[in-house]
């Protein structure tokens, strides 16, 4: 059974506290929410400034805005607090709520100088806030990552870089995107949060913000990892497509499921955008009696062309691929014919479920005949 929130009033509006979220919402008004990391934290209290006209914090200046005293969010909700923090109830006891947010432990070993280690790639690099660095650990034939390098990186509403890198020189790289027609050889992508995330102690003190505010918005972490971004996720296709056509304005590009692929009408043969593997080579291909298409097994889970067999025999992923024979050879009709290109065809289409037939009860009728 799922728990009801306490609520809290402030001036006459009733606001559910939901500390797994560390926000106030407004009861009548989910959407209306105020954040307790916009709050002033003094330790056994928060005061937020508050604008009665909005129920929120004030939007601009004005006359009737006041400042209201909000209790710790430990006394507000302890069985709350307990249950997202994994502490009992009498662990609660004594404590604020900045005591049970942020991990003491992990703060004092960064106050004894120990630096904060994040993984990327499969391998751990300290967080050098103070000159700037993010510094491969065992390793000094390269300084690393450079937080002024990829300034440009950074995903300011998520507070999160997301960088091309080399794993091999454990280096940003620099791509030119706007150019580059194939993929960048030895270049991944990684996701890791800003600094002022990764050490926010080094961070409030390089930057003369206040200490325990940052710790409160950003608890120190364990165990941080880089997110190695699939080329999926990005729009890398796109890029070189566009790239692709207007340094080469003869060249076909088309879709296959959902990859797109580039022709070589000297060999015939269609190579991935962002993969090395995964050619289809057409001449591989049987045609129609007429010559009209090409006609071939693709696997789009593999994403790869195939041989039917009795492994995937009844597989839904197995397709026929058919490619009009137009469409390689023929640059202006390729060029000017919407619709027209490869289709797949699924082989083994689920088939729909038999109805029963509902038995009608005719009722006979005792009149007399006419």
């Amino acid at each position: 059974m799922e728990r009801t929130l306490p609520t809290l009033d402030i001036e006459g509006t009733a606001f559910v506290i939901d500390v797994a979220w560390q926000e106030l919402r407004e009861r009548d008004d989910p959407a209306n929410t105020i954040s307790f990391l916009e709050m002033k934290d003094h330790g056994t209290h928060y005061i937020l400034r508050y604008d009665p006209d909005v129920r929120n914090l004030p939007e601009v200046f004005g006359k009737d805005i006041i400042e209201v005293s909000i209790p710790q969010m430990v006394t507000l909700d302890p069985e709350g607090m307990s249950l997202a923090h994994g502490l009992s109830l009498s662990q609660l006891k004594g404590k604020t709520d900045f005591d049970i947010i942020v991990d003491q432990d992990l703060v004092q070993q960064r106050r004894n100088g120990q630096l904060p280690v994040i993984e990327i790639a499969g391998h751990p690099f300290y967080v050098d806030v103070r000159i700037g660095l993010l510094r491969p650990k065992d390793d000094f034939s390269t300084m690393g990552i450079s937080f002024d390098a990829i300034d440009h990186c950074l995903k300011v509403d998520e507070r999160m870089y997301e960088i091309n890198y080399n794993p091999a020189s454990k280096e940003f790289v620099y791509v030119d995107y706007r150019n580059i027609t194939s993929m960048p050889e030895g270049v991944i992508i990684v996701e890791f949060p800003h600094e002022s995330i990764l050490d926010p102690i080094a961070y409030a003190r390089k930057y003369g913000f206040d200490e325990r505010e940052m710790l409160r918005a950003h608890p120190p972490q364990e165990d941080m990892k880089a997110r190695t971004v699939p080329w999926k996720e990005t729009p890398i296709e796109e890029i070189l497509a566009e790239n692709i056509k207007r340094e080469q304005p003869n060249s076909l590009i088309i879709q296959i499921g959902d990859e797109q692929f580039l022709l070589d009408r000297k060999t015939v043969v269609l190579q991935p955008l962002i993969r090395k593997d995964g050619a289809i080579d057409l001449n591989a291909f049987d045609t129609d009696m007429d010559g009209w298409e090409y006609m071939g097994f693709y696997d789009t889970s593999k994403r790869a062309v195939v041989h039917p067999n009795e492994s995937n025999s009844g597989s839904p992923h197995l397709h026929m691929l058919i490619i009009p024979v137009d469409l390689i050879h023929n640059p202006y009709r390729a060029e000017h014919s919407k619709g027209y290109g490869p289709r797949l065809i699924p082989m083994n289409r689920p088939r729909p479920e038999k109805k029963e037939k509902q038995q009608v009860k005719i009722k006979k009728s005792k009149g007399k005949r006419i």
